[in-house]
């Protein structure tokens, strides 16, 4: 499974969830019918560890922005729960909720802050190039990767070589890597 779709760009024919035959990449983030709000992600976790987290400096999530949480509500979907799922720039990762199921969370971000987690998560403080170099051959076969909205080019590229099943995503960009 790779969803590897550019936003604005077309989806290869034969790509479809649920029987249907896509034409956008935005298209794919809709046809599941994404519904949760951040407040309703939120109160899936404790609410002190909630307080802690958005209240932290820096903090970019408030009550109205979880993260970009549609992309991967839609992805835990579509992912089997027996994978692996690397998230490549998690930021707070209050996204791991979608993924408890999964056998594994991994989120890899430079932001050392604290960060929402679930049984299942561990979270890695480097950069993404820096986790590929080390880690990204002792992932199992059943791994998924998801790079979403990451603007480093550099980072995108070694995601996409290094892992046969991922999700890439960034709505813009001027770079070869968006054509």
């Amino acid at each position: 499974m790779r969803l590897d779709v550019p936003h604005g760009e077309r989806v290869p024919a034969g790509i479809g969830l649920a029987g249907c035959f896509l034409t956008t990449a935005k298209e794919v983030m809709n046809e599941m019918e994404v519904k949760l709000k951040p407040q309703t992600l939120y109160r899936k976790f404790p609410s002190r560890d909630v307080a802690s987290i958005l209240s932290q400096d820096r903090c970019e999530l408030d009550n109205d922005f979880a993260g970009f949480i549609d992309e991967y509500e839609t992805l835990s979907k579509i992912i089997p729960q027996h994978f692996t799922v690397i998230d490549f720039g998690c930021n707070l990762a209050a996204q791991c909720w979608f993924f408890r199921n999964h056998e594994r969370y991994i989120g890899v971000d430079t932001i050392g802050m604290k960060r929402f987690r679930c049984p299942n998560t561990t979270h890695a403080v480097m950069s993404i190039q820096q986790w590929i170099k080390k880690y990204a051959d002792r992932q199992p076969e059943s791994t998924f990767a998801i790079c979403n909205y990451v603007p480093d080019d550099t980072a995108v590229k070694m995601v996409r070589e290094c892992f046969p099943r991922l999700f890439c995503f960034y709505p813009a960009g001027t770079s070869p890597m968006f054509w």
